[in-house]
């Protein structure tokens, strides 16, 4: 499926890249909403597991890119989400969200393949690893 831009997030990578803006905090979040993202989302539209233990993941960066020819792909360091208390009945997670915490506003969003993940028994494990991928359009 592919992580879904929004507007302001394809400004902010673009400005970053043209040295437009300094550095913004991101954020890597949770999605319990069962949709299909468009990148028309917004915050507001956004629900995150209301579970304790939960807390958003600050990526601690994106590797080296890669190019086949066609498209290149850079991956951000795994992020792991766990829970510290029994959640009393399951939580399906269909996905995670980039946030600018510096602006405060939606950069990216991408729905899990295998959606949903759940948070079932305390101990329970979400891992994600951001991938960007940019292609040639034709």
């Amino acid at each position: 499926m592919g992580i879904k831009f929004t507007g302001y997030g394809r400004k902010l990578m673009l400005d970053n890249f043209n040295g437009q803006r300094a550095a913004h905090t991101l954020s890597i979040r949770l999605f319990t909403d069962n949709i299909t993202p468009t990148g028309a989302e917004s915050l507001g539209s956004l629900t995150e597991p209301s579970v304790s233990g939960y807390a958003p993941a600050n990526p601690e960066g994106f590797g080296a890119a890669t190019d086949d020819g066609t498209s290149a792909q850079t991956v951000g360091t795994p992020c792991v989400f766990i829970v510290t208390v029994d959640p009393g009945s399951p939580i399906n997670v269909y996905g995670y969200f980039i946030k600018d915490e510096t602006g405060t506003d939606l950069v990216a969003l991408e729905r899990f393949a295998d959606a949903p993940r759940t948070f079932t028994y305390l101990g329970d494990v979400i891992p994600v690893v951001p991938k960007i991928n940019l292609a040639d359009q034709s």
